[in-house]
């Protein structure tokens, strides 16, 4: 496979995730959605496993893979309880 392509495909997906992160850093700003600090933290985490392949570090891509789905989860459980969604199906 051709490096260039290959890396012109991780910076488009790492320019993606940061501005997906700023969105909803922006979101969490102005209406204070606890759901999007959370999950703008994940788009953080998964741009640090974008950049830690790009130079090759394998365990902070690892590490950056697991903060990513474990602050996308978080954020879901959050927004369940914001919207009363966790506390009917928990206590029902």
């Amino acid at each position: 496979m051709d490096n260039a392509l290959l890396l012109s495909g991780q910076i488009s997906s790492l320019s993606a995730k940061i501005v997906g992160a700023l969105f909803l850093a922006y979101v969490y700003w102005k209406h204070k959605r606890k759901p999007a600090l959370w999950w703008s933290l994940s788009w953080v985490a998964a741009a640090f496993s974008i950049l830690s392949d790009i130079t090759g570090n394998i365990y902070i891509l690892s590490l950056s893979e697991a903060l990513w789905a474990s602050f996308l989860f978080y954020g879901t459980i959050v927004l369940m309880e914001e919207e009363g969604i966790a506390n009917e199906t928990l206590s029902g």
